[in-house]
């Protein structure tokens, strides 16, 4: 039996609920949240409707689109979304993967539940084994993306 599966047969996944509107943020909306909102589709997309931004803008990153295909999951269609071109309000949570995100979502004064699990930013150009730390932030995000939706249904009951 799947995880997935077995949560569903817990109680803990319910899959004839409303789904839950997530926004994840970071910095610049172009590695950590765009990995979430992907894995977040691709894994509890029945159940989250989500989406993601970025403080600031930046360009997707082509080292995040890769280690996603690589685990299956395509984001190169996302595009990167600014804080200030959304409605807050319209959300049931808000996630922030970042300090600079979190001081960002902060200065918005929103009501609505707010999670923060920070994770480090990508490397700089010429470090060794970049890759490695793609592939160890989405994996990462991966296992948080399942505990965020456990918690939000948690709290639901």
């Amino acid at each position: 039996m799947s995880p997935f599966a077995e949560l569903i047969e817990k109680g803990v996944l319910c899959p004839r609920a409303a789904r839950l509107r997530v926004l994840y943020v970071c910095t610049g909306n172009s590695c950590r949240s765009q990995m979430a909102e992907g894995w977040t589709r691709a894994l509890l997309g029945r159940l989250i409707e989500p989406y993601s931004a970025g403080v600031d803008l930046h360009q997707l990153d082509p080292a995040a689109v890769a280690v996603m295909a690589e685990a299956g999951v395509d984001i190169s269609q996302h595009r990167p979304v600014s804080l200030d071109d959304l409605r807050l309000d319209s959300f049931d949570c808000i996630v922030t993967l970042s300090e600079r995100a979190w001081a960002g979502v902060a200065l918005f004064g929103y009501s609505c539940r707010t999670i923060h699990q920070s994770f480090a930013a990508s490397p700089k150009t010429g470090a060794s084994e970049p890759l490695e730390y793609y592939r160890r932030v989405r994996d990462d995000i991966r296992k948080f993306v399942f505990d965020v939706y456990t918690r939000l249904i948690n709290e639901r009951r």
